[in-house]
């Protein structure tokens, strides 16, 4: 488990400052988790014991990919919807070893890069249908940053 992350809108300067601390320190992430069993919940709140599992699956793949490209639209990079191990404290009999940690803000030492906008962590809240306040993660040492030089080029044109 692991991926590369995105950097926040700042400039081309703090990006490349933001890489070079991440090779040395550990790198937080200001977000939700999301067990996606409870979030198919909450999206579908009328259940029908008469459906097949495969059905179920595929209503629940159609929906976790509706709430992604709503994420999308709502503003994220697609780097901030992480795949992220469950935590132990938030495991249930239903949930998987994997959900989504949906990343607002990166920082460092819970201190954010840049800041968060209430209208964002509103809009965000709306389309997980949940009223969850979102909270800082430690990110493991196999999550990183892409290359600054790479992402200055290819992401702020």
């Amino acid at each position: 488990m692991g991926g590369k992350l995105a950097y926040p809108d700042v400039s081309a300067e703090m990006i490349h400052e933001i890489y070079k601390q991440s090779q040395h320190e550990r790198i937080c992430a200001y977000g939700f988790f999301v067990d996606l069993p409870d979030l198919y919940e909450r999206k579908r709140s009328v259940s029908d014991p008469g459906r097949s599992f495969s059905s179920v699956m595929e209503d629940m793949r159609k929906v976790l990919e509706q709430t992604r490209l709503d994420l999308l639209a709502a503003g994220l990079n697609h780097l901030s919807i992480a795949h992220f191990p469950t935590p132990k404290n938030r495991r249930k009999i239903t949930s998987p070893d994997n959900g989504w940690l949906i990343i607002l803000v990166t920082g460092f030492k819970k201190t954010s890069h840049a800041p968060v906008s209430e209208e964002l962590v509103e809009r965000v809240q709306a389309i997980l249908a949940t009223d969850e306040r979102p909270t800082w993660w430690l990110m493991s040492r196999l999550y990183g940053y892409p290359s600054a030089r790479w992402w200055i080029k290819h992401k702020m044109q």
